[in-house]
């Protein structure tokens, strides 16, 4: 993880604002948002449940995946995100979940819930499998 990343991410969930380079956080009335060229990627709400929200904001670069994982990982999220062959997917620790449009934003608590109901899923067939060979 880059500097920069823990520093902003560091700064977002403590609620500070910060400003480096192409990065800043900033504070609205019931938010924090990490920017990426101005771009929000990233919105944490103060006062809302299930409240983290990510955007790739039509940019799937190794810089906007770099900045949002980064801050999962400092957040104590096993989640993260990758491009495989052209399409931008979630994952858990190294197990691709689903795929994700990069112009949309995302509740990360239903990608999440989505990747447990998932793994669990594959989990349950695999164990059938192994029941029946």
């Amino acid at each position: 993880m880059r500097k920069l990343t823990e520093r902003a991410s560091k700064a977002l969930i403590e609620g500070k604002t910060f400003s480096e380079s192409n990065t800043s956080v900033i504070k609205g009335y019931n938010f924090i948002s990490m920017l990426l060229h101005g771009n929000e990627i990233i919105k944490l709400y103060n006062c809302v449940e299930g409240n983290l929200y990510i955007n790739f904001c039509g940019y799937p670069t190794g810089t906007t995946k770099e900045r949002i994982n980064g801050f999962l990982k400092c957040f104590g999220l096993e989640y993260g995100f990758a491009t495989i062959k052209g399409d931008l997917w979630f994952f858990h620790r190294k197990e691709k979940v689903c795929k994700i449009d990069p112009n949309h934003e995302y509740n990360i608590y239903y990608l999440i819930d989505k990747a447990r109901r998932l793994l669990e899923a594959y989990k349950t067939i695999s164990e059938i499998n192994n029941t029946l060979y």
